[in-house]
């Protein structure tokens, strides 16, 4: 696991004026340009470090083994790569060997959610090697990379890197196995999972986990008005077409207006492919983006879920072996003491009935906990060390995803006003001309 300390985190989210900006803000009040507004640019270092493009998708192969790869064209600044550009080619595959390989080594990090093959084909239907299918999963993984490679840790990993310069994923999936030997390796299962709850609870991590839920719910609000929305929408489309049918049919019953009505039923077929434009830019940016952030809350919430565990581990390791220092320490302290419980009667009969010496029982018993204490002192450590590890990587990825967030949805505001703006233009446009020609038209 790499560690986070050598990451440089830029927590700012704006900058601090000066007094040359202050009296530069002053005399730009002096003479007024009208131009667009703007949304204030907020980048993160770590985003310009590592640029990804995925585009070209093909169709390959043979028979019954057809299947559609596409390229990845990336360009960097970083060191560990061999080349400033690189082009390489994968398929669908790849990708999920990548992600499960980068969920394996970074289990501290908040890995982006894969477009899952039923959130792709729940729009579309049919051959997954149509265009429509190929471009929604190309567009998909774009974004997907997008993410995974602006990360501060993810995009120097060896993993990252072997699958941007090469089509072999075996040596990163190995190597996503070898690097995550946990702390809990050779302790039984029953130990860890017999605590399911814990004991002294971070409220840094519950204050995370309800602004992440309150985050979910509003996306999953947005995302159902906005729904709505698109199907008054397709339903303005439709009427708005019949509309122009009827209007030219009405045209049709007297010669005097056919001509004029023809141009107002042809703005009205225009304005209806407006419409239809503008909702599919709507599903395709806006709401897809919606639907891909709800299950980023997802992958953030396992993340916590993971920081819980690791706790929860450390927790009952050290419970277990404080049971066994106290049930050891009784022995020591008081020669005469029996164990209770149903086993322990159990046994004690068994040695009167085999006439075993309960000195010897004792010192037996004494010695076995004193085995299980060494055994399990080392690993309590161990679990103590990474579960501290594990809060403070989890601390900067909270950082990061809130960091990324604001980041991520001024674009997609931006972009939303953007297929507004340009759909009214076009519609407001298509209007004057009506206009224009009406009044160039005597009746």
């Amino acid at each position: 696991m790499d560690d986070f300390n050598s990451i440089t985190w830029d927590t700012g989210f704006g900058y601090t004026p000066t007094e040359e900006n202050l009296k530069n803000e002053e005399e730009s009040k002096m003479e007024f340009v009208e131009e667009p507004q703007k949304f204030v640019s907020f980048t993160v270092p770590s985003s310009e470090k590592l640029y990804v493009e995925i585009c070209d998708p093909q169709k390959e192969g043979d028979g019954s083994t057809f299947f559609t790869t596409y390229l990845i064209k990336s360009r960097t600044t970083l060191d560990i790569y061999s080349k400033s550009e690189n082009e390489v080619r994968h398929r669908f595959t790849d990708f999920i060997n990548l992600n499960n390989a980068l969920i394996s080594a970074y289990p501290s990090c908040i890995i982006p959610p894969l477009p899952e093959k039923k959130v792709i084909e729940s729009f579309i239907t049919g051959d997954r090697f149509s265009s429509e299918f190929t471009e929604r999963r190309r567009r998909l993984l774009e974004v997907y990379m997008q993410r995974i490679v602006r990360h501060p840790v993810i995009q120097t990993s060896e993993i990252l890197k072997n699958f941007l310069e090469s089509t072999d994923m075996s040596r990163a999936i190995e190597q996503a196995k070898s690097d995550n030997n946990t702390m809990l390796d050779g302790i039984s299962d029953s130990i860890v999972n017999s605590f399911s709850k814990i004991k002294n609870v971070n409220e840094k991590f519950v204050k995370a986990k309800e602004k992440l839920d309150r985050l979910e719910v509003n996306l999953q609000h947005v995302e159902k008005l906005h729904t709505n929305i698109i199907k008054q929408e397709k339903l303005l489309e439709n009427h708005m077409n019949e509309f122009a049918i009827a209007a030219e049919k009405f045209g049709e019953t007297d010669t005097d207006l056919e001509s004029i009505v023809k141009e107002f039923s042809n703005t009205l077929h225009s304005v209806s492919r407006n419409y239809g434009e503008k909702v599919s830019k709507e599903e395709n940016s806006y709401i897809e983006n919606i639907k891909g952030y709800i299950n980023y809350c997802q992958s953030y919430k396992d993340t916590l879920k993971a920081r819980d565990q690791k706790q929860m581990d450390f927790e009952g390791l050290s419970s277990y072996l404080k049971s066994y220092d106290n049930e050891y320490k009784k022995y020591e302290n008081n020669p005469a003491h029996i164990s209770s419980g149903i086993t322990s009667f159990v046994s004690r009969k068994y040695d009167e009935m085999k006439g075993t010496d309960p000195k010897l029982r004792r010192e037996e018993k004494m010695n076995n906990l004193q085995k299980k204490i060494e055994d399990l002192k080392p690993e309590v450590e161990k679990s103590e060390l990474d579960s501290k590890k594990f809060d403070e990587d989890i601390t900067k990825e909270i950082e990061y995803f809130d960091n990324f967030q604001i980041m991520d949805f001024r674009k997609y505001l931006s972009d939303y006003i953007d297929i507004q703006m340009e759909s009214y233009q076009k519609n407001k446009n298509l209007w004057d001309d009506l206009i224009e020609k009406f009044e160039e038209t005597a009746l």
